[in-house]
């Protein structure tokens, strides 16, 4: 999703092609400066005093890189870290009925969603893309697998930026639908296509192969 924020013109052009790479000062405006980036490990910062707004109450962040969403959270367990963001749906909900740890839950702000080469046969028809949306139960993944924490989407914006357009409903599950028109498009029974997915879990893709592998079961049904 497109984002935008800002640079300082200053370290941009000291710092050249090297802006924002390990072994560089990254400037910014915010509560906590620079201390030190160990690529790959952490990333130490420290309260700004001369912070514009309210200066931060602790003296010292660490932020960890732990990859895996099961690992992070174990560490957390342990105690070795104070907090995490992504966890594991499974995980969330263990977290939320355990008195000592804490969940904090905000409004979707990212959406998962398949790329389609339009420009090629079938695909190019639009009902073919159609029927494979509604191929899918998007609701029974997002209770099975999102641990019911994520919401159908029904265009790219969530719900939780501006510019999402309530008025706008979801194709539904209909698999005899979806069936219907890939007949009326000429896409036979027994066609074939390569599906690729992202191995890496996102917060919109916490289980990025069970999700995959459910999406192309419910494509195999029609």
């Amino acid at each position: 999703m497109f984002y935008m924020y800002q640079m300082s013109p200053t370290a941009v052009q000291e710092q050249g092609e090297n802006y924002g790479l390990p072994g560089n000062v990254p400037a910014g405006t915010g509560p906590f400066k620079y201390v030190e980036w160990v690529e790959g490990d952490h990333l130490t910062l420290e309260r700004y005093d001369d912070y514009h707004g309210d200066v931060a109450k602790v003296d010292r962040v660490i932020v960890r890189v732990i990859p895996d969403n099961a690992a992070r959270y174990l560490a957390l367990r342990a105690g070795d870290i104070h907090g995490m963001g992504f966890p594991n749906p499974d995980d969330s909900q263990v977290c939320e009925d355990d008195p000592e740890c804490q969940r904090l839950l905000r409004p979707p702000n990212t959406t998962a969603f398949i790329n389609i080469m339009t420009d090629r046969e079938p695909w190019d028809d639009v009902n073919v893309r159609k029927a494979l949306s509604l191929a899918i139960d998007k609701q029974a993944i997002v209770d099975g697998l999102y641990g019911g924490l994520g919401v159908v989407a029904n265009q790219f914006v969530p719900p939780a930026l501006w510019g999402h357009n309530f008025e706008i409903e979801d194709f539904g599950y209909d698999p005899e639908e979806a069936r219907r028109l890939l007949d009326e498009a000429g896409v036979e029974e027994g066609f074939t296509f390569d599906f690729w997915y992202m191995p890496n879990p996102r917060p919109y893709y916490p289980v990025p192969e069970d999700i995959a592998e459910a999406i192309a079961s419910y494509w195999a049904d029609v």
